[in-house]
């Protein structure tokens, strides 16, 4: 064996199989040549060098051979598909044949059913004399003639078998077996017609394993979604045994963009929640109480709430349960975060085979290397959206999308739109890593700290007094601020929400909004806050992150601000952390009509 072969068996060890079932050696003066351009080595030991030493040489020779690998099964089914159309062929030219002889009442139209009917009578003639013993297996014998008629009784039985076979193709057509065969084919043909979806081939860099997918594992979905649907707060993973498209320790890539497509996902799965109507139960970053505690078996010292889970440990989880489980780290950029936030929302199995349905290649839930190397010369734009086609199909035929379809759609349609924007955009290694809600802000997490706190009527309870004050202290230098502080701590009831949210500001240091003389321009009343921090525009896709300011209109007439605290995408809901909020005008933690939203402000820490 060229020692060149046995570096690429090292790197991709299914090329052996192809290289040994080749039997004119083309197969192997390709892989050959792929180590020889790939390394730009001249001698084995110069190419084993390269590919130890440069992670992204390995990753990109393990997509080459995989690809050599694909074309050699697609020759290998398109050459089947030629044999078997030449046999149906002679199969259909022999039937017409002899519809003609008997629309002419030809006696040689007769001579294919005599010869049928002999053969079948002869076939079940010997399978009655062998079921009832006039036909007997012979003892062992040393008679050299007693021998010989075995053998060719044993010849004789075997061609009529055959021959009956052939009577029974003949008139009914194929049997089992090539029944089998041709759903076999079928799979082959969807990888040659693979080409719908085929551009010019990239090279594919990254790392991870498949840990298996639904068929021959174990699937355990730890936050199932209403009805048995999608969780907004993800799925589990899998772990199986393989199959023939498992793939094999990939090496590291030379450009990460799991940091990216983290981030992103981390967004639409929030902070810490404990929502009755999720049925996952508390929740953290997306990661439920069970994941977390399964985690932690095998990760000592770590907190046992969820909530208090440090954000690198919610990231590595993300990272080994998920990216590395569905090999994203191998597929394109785009197509990535596609396949990752799928998996995450919807269970890796699912992703996986969805992927792999859209490139042809074998659907078993595990990507591994003829995947990648579909993937890799597919059309990446066009996955993206034949896979959110099919995410967002099957999310409306859950039963609950009437009630949740709202916050579904805008997930998936916002992964279209992101997955876009990366396809054909390197990624910077190293991005940074969100920090929430680790690093909620602090009048996000002071709020929280109220809840309960009421005031229906009346006069200002000591609270509301202890806020202005705060307010007031956090200004000193603005005379008309104090003085507008003290005039509605004398004053009778006013709507509140708007001085709750100055008070939490400076829990942080920040001042209020207070941009003019008149009421309407000061903080206790809502629209003051529209100018306030910068804007978030989510009118153009862009994501509101806890802590957040939102104001809301009523459609009843009325306005409202609060904090934005975290998602709940299974509904069309912003969940707010707020004060003056529901009937008992009380400081909660409630759902906000999304399409009540007028303005949504990002508070800044140095403002002008």
């Amino acid at each position: 064996m060229n020692p060149l072969i046995a570096i690429a068996a090292q790197i991709f060890p299914e090329i052996l199989k192809v290289v040994a079932g080749d039997q004119g050696g083309s197969i192997a003066q390709q892989v050959v040549q792929a180590v020889q351009d790939i390394t730009g080595a001249k001698t084995a030991d110069e190419a084993r060098q390269k590919v130890a030493a440069d992670p992204k040489v390995a990753a990109d020779l393990q997509v080459k051979l995989a690809e050599i690998a694909l074309n050699s099964q697609i020759v290998v089914a398109q050459q089947q598909l030629q044999e078997d159309a030449i046999a149906a062929s002679s199969t259909s030219d022999a039937r017409k044949n002899l519809a003609i002889l008997a629309a002419l009442d030809k006696p040689l139209s007769w001579t294919p059913s005599i010869i049928s009917y002999i053969v079948i009578a002869g076939f079940f003639l010997i399978v009655f004399l062998l079921m009832f013993g006039v036909l007997k297996p012979a003892a062992s014998t040393t008679d050299t003639g007693q021998v010989t008629v075995i053998q060719i009784v044993n010849i004789c039985i075997g061609a009529i078998a055959t021959a009956f076979a052939t009577v029974i193709q003949f008139w009914l057509g194929s049997s089992l077996g090539s029944k089998n065969k041709d759903d076999a084919l079928i799979q082959a043909q969807k990888v040659a017609q693979a080409g719908t979806l085929v551009s010019t081939p990239a090279t594919s860099q990254g790392d991870g394993t498949s840990d298996g997918g639904d068929d021959g594992s174990t699937s355990k979905p730890t936050k199932p979604g209403p009805d048995g649907g999608p969780s907004e707060k993800g799925t589990g993973t899998s772990a199986g045994q393989g199959g023939p498209n498992k793939s094999t320790s990939l090496p590291t890539p030379a450009i990460d963009r799991f940091p990216d497509c983290v981030a992103l996902t981390l967004a639409w799965e929030g902070g810490n929640d404990d929502d009755p109507r999720d049925r996952g139960g508390r929740t953290s970053r997306g990661i439920t109480q069970d994941d977390w505690d399964e985690w932690r078996q095998s990760h000592a010292g770590l907190p046992s709430d969820v909530w208090s889970a440090p954000q690198d440990q919610i990231v590595a989880i993300y990272r080994q349960k998920y990216w590395n489980a569905m090999s994203c780290g191998q597929l394109p950029a785009g197509l990535d975060y596609c396949v990752f936030d799928y998996g995450v929302n919807s269970g890796i199995g699912r992703a996986a085979k969805v992927l792999q349905q859209f490139v042809g290649t074998t659907v078993d839930g595990e990507i591994g290397p003829l995947t990648i190397a579909a993937a890799a010369q597919a059309d990446a734009a066009l996955l993206v959206n034949k896979i959110c086609d099919q995410r967002l199909a099957f999310l409306k035929g859950v039963g609950s999308w009437a009630t949740f379809g709202v916050g579904w759609t805008r997930r998936v349609e916002g992964v279209r739109k992101q997955a876009a924007a990366m396809i054909g955009k390197p990624a910077v290694s190293g991005a940074p890593l969100p920090s929430l809600p680790a690093a909620d802000p602090l009048w996000l997490v002071k709020a929280r700290t109220f809840k309960g706190f009421a005031w229906p009527s009346g006069g200002p309870p000591q609270q509301i007094e202890t806020w202005l004050n705060l307010i007031r202290a956090n200004s000193q230098n603005n005379q008309d601020l104090a003085q507008y502080c003290n005039r509605l701590a004398t004053g009778g009831y006013f709507p509140w929400c708007g001085v709750f949210v100055a008070a939490m500001l400076a829990e942080a240091g920040l001042p209020p909004v207070f941009a003019g003389p008149n009421d309407t321009d000061r903080f206790a009343w809502a629209p003051a806050w529209d100018s306030y921090g910068t804007k978030v525009d989510i009118e153009n896709g862009e994501l509101p992150q806890p802590g957040d300011i939102m104001r809301f209109n009523w459609h009843g007439g009325g306005e409202h601000v609060t904090f934005y605290d975290h998602p709940v995408d299974s509904d069309d809901m912003y969940h707010c952390c707020g004060g003056n909020q529901g009937g008992g005008h009380v400081v909660s933690i409630e759902g906000m009509p999304m399409n009540c939203i007028v303005a949504v402000r990002r508070p800044v820490m140095e403002i002008a």
